[in-house]
C-alpha cells in the first residue's frame, strides 16, 4: 500500500472536478494507492517529464503522478489538457506534498465531541449535589 501525497495544485483540481466525476477519482485514487500499475488505470510513463506518470480514471480525465519509495505524489488531476501541457509544467522539488485525508471533514461538518460530564461515571460524580445551589449566586 502505497501512500499518497497531494500538491496544492492537484487538491485544486480535485475540488474543481464535477461532483458526477468525483466518484471515479476517488475509486482511481484507491487503486493508485494499492497498485498503480493497476490495468484498469492504463497507466504509463510520460515521454515529456521523466520520473512522472500519467493514468485515466475517465475517458477525458487523467492523473500526473509519480511514485517516490512507498508514496506517491500526485501532482496534477484534470482533463486531458494537463498532459498536453505538461512540457510547460514545473515540477519543482520544492513542491511542497502533504498527505491526502482518508476521510475529509467536509465545510460546515463538525465531528460530535461529549461533554467531559458524559464520559464521568454518576457513582464518581460525588461533591456537591447537583440540587445545591451554587456559592456566591444572589
Amino acid at each position: 500500500m502505497f501512500d499518497l501525497l497531494i500538491s496544492d495544485e492537484f487538491q485544486a483540481g480535485f475540488d474543481a472536478l464535477p461532483s458526477s466525476t468525483r466518484p471515479r477519482a476517488e475509486r482511481a485514487l484507491s487503486r493508485l494507492a494499492e497498485n498503480y500499475a493497476h490495468p484498469s488505470l492504463e497507466a504509463h510513463r510520460l515521454q515529456t517529464a521523466p520520473d512522472k506518470w500519467e493514468c485515466k480514471f475517465t475517458d477525458g480525465d487523467q492523473i500526473i503522478f509519480e511514485p517516490v519509495d512507498a508514496s506517491i505524489r500526485l501532482w496534477a488531476i484534470g482533463n486531458h489538457s494537463i498532459i498536453d501541457r505538461v512540457r510547460n509544467r514545473s515540477f519543482a522539488a520544492t513542491t511542497a506534498f502533504r498527505r491526502m485525508e482518508e476521510t475529509p471533514v467536509e465545510i460546515g461538518q463538525q465531528q460530535f465531541l461529549a461533554p467531559a460530564d458524559w464520559t464521568v461515571p454518576k457513582s464518581q460524580e460525588g461533591g456537591a449535589s447537583r440540587s445545591s445551589p451554587s456559592r456566591g449566586v444572589i
